[in-house]
């Protein structure tokens, strides 16, 4: 095993929102032990750890002297970090870390939690018995059973208040409790006196309300006003200028459904610019959207054109030129013509990305003079022509141009053109 200052270190990876991944640094694991790799499959460093993790911010989280449980968690053993060149940024004198994120990093040591920066200065002390890692500027901490809010520097600027913890975005946090909500700023000021029902996070200057008395769905802005009259049944955000409302049915928390009403679109200023003649709508893409009607789903424009027949059994937003449809139970792609351009022939399969997309595909093998069918993933380009056909456990996108493939408990790495650039090892 790798020795490092004389001790062992343990790498795993867990990131968080907003974080930046190096993705020039692939962790890979060949016999048990972790090491990275780049991009063309040139060791970067040699696999002799126990575990590594991803390199966030240029530093990979690193335990010494724990061990993996049954599920490959850490347990035991002393936490911290170490930089591209392997160089440690402290001592493993932590119980536990966090990934960095905004130049900071969560640590816990004799069970309170503090933050270090990248050269492993404490900034925070280990003080809080709950903290959440940094978000648009501010951390939220617990004491004595309730959240107030610190900035970077370890200043509390917003004292413990709120029953839940709560996450600023766009300069407002949603606080308070099931079916009693309302918006704070980040001076902990109350922005409306409203107590609403539901209260979503605010998204291009508006948030989505839901009122206590009638259960009606509208949007408020930043101030607190009204902007879109709290009358429908429900309301998505705007995509493309218009937003999804439901009018006269009602939300059933329980299903997470609408259960009645009619669908339509609304423009910014409350008009309703699509009549609400659909039994459900998804959300515009790429200039259509798809829609519900006598039980089948088809697509129009934004002038309520129906350019797609409503025929399919599930339809999905376009992404890249194409859509996933579902006939059957299967899922195929057609273009914005509505041509079936890749069959339904998948049990799931996402959509496409930088002109890929991996999709679910049940391959039959024979077992004792049995055909034994098994679900296996693999990837396709736009055309539906396989880059590599359905083989793998499970793939996942490492950044833009790579694939994460796993069979069994081993992983290896392909780039979009379909070179190997790691065998699967263990």
């Amino acid at each position: 095993m790798k020795q490092l200052s004389g001790l062992l270190f343990l790498f795993i990876c867990m990131t968080c929102s907003g974080q930046q991944i190096n993705y020039n640094f692939l962790p890979v694991k060949v016999n048990g032990n972790y090491g990275f790799v780049d991009t063309a499959g040139k060791v970067l460093v040699r696999p002799e750890y126990d575990f590594l993790g991803c390199l966030v911010e240029g530093r990979a989280r690193v335990n010494v002297g724990g061990k993996p449980d049954d599920v490959g968690n850490m347990e035991g053993g002393g936490w911290t970090f170490i930089d591209s060149l392997e160089q440690p940024v402290s001592a493993p004198v932590y119980e536990a870390v966090s990934d960095f994120c905004g130049g900071r990093a969560r640590v816990m040591k004799r069970g309170l939690y503090g933050f270090i920066d990248k050269n492993g200065q404490e900034l925070i002390p280990c003080q809080f018995s709950n903290i959440t890692d940094f978000h648009n500027g501010m951390a939220q901490f617990e004491k004595d059973g309730l959240w107030g809010s610190l900035d970077p520097d370890g200043n509390m600027v917003i004292s413990p208040r709120f029953d839940n913890v709560y996450y600023f975005n766009e300069e407002r946090a949603v606080v308070g409790h099931p079916f009693h909500k309302a918006y704070i700023n980040k001076l902990g000021n109350f922005v409306t006196d409203s107590i609403f029902f539901e209260a979503k996070s605010f998204e291009n200057g508006l948030a989505i309300v839901v009122t206590r008395d009638s259960i009606r769905y509208g949007m408020i802005d930043a101030f607190g006003a009204q902007v879109i009259p709290c009358s429908y049944g429900y309301i998505t955000s705007y995509c493309q200028g218009l937003a999804a409302v439901n009018l006269n049915g009602v939300f059933v928390a329980e299903k997470n459904e609408v259960s009645g009403g009619s669908w339509g679109f609304i423009d910014k200023k409350n008009h309703l610019v699509i009549p609400a003649e659909f039994d459900n709508t998804g959300v515009f893409s790429e200039g259509l959207c798809a829609v519900k009607k006598n039980g089948k789903w088809g697509y129009i424009d934004k002038g309520n054109k129906l350019i797609i027949p409503c025929k399919y059994q599930l339809a999905f937003p376009f992404s890249s030129g194409r859509a996933r449809i579902v006939i059957k139970g299967r899922v195929g792609y057609i273009d914005k013509t509505g041509t079936m351009v890749i069959k339904p022939k998948f049990v799931d399969a996402e959509d496409f990305y930088e002109g890929f997309a991996i999709v679910k595909q049940v391959v039959y093998k024979k077992n004792h003079k049995h055909s034994v069918g098994q679900d296996k993933y693999g990837i396709i380009n736009i055309e539906g022509q396989y880059l590599f056909y359905p083989e793998f456990d499970a793939i996942k996108r490492f950044g833009k141009k790579i694939f994460k493939v796993y069979k069994g408990n081993g992983w290896g790495y392909y780039n979009t053109k379909g070179e190997c650039i790691f065998q699967i090892t263990e």
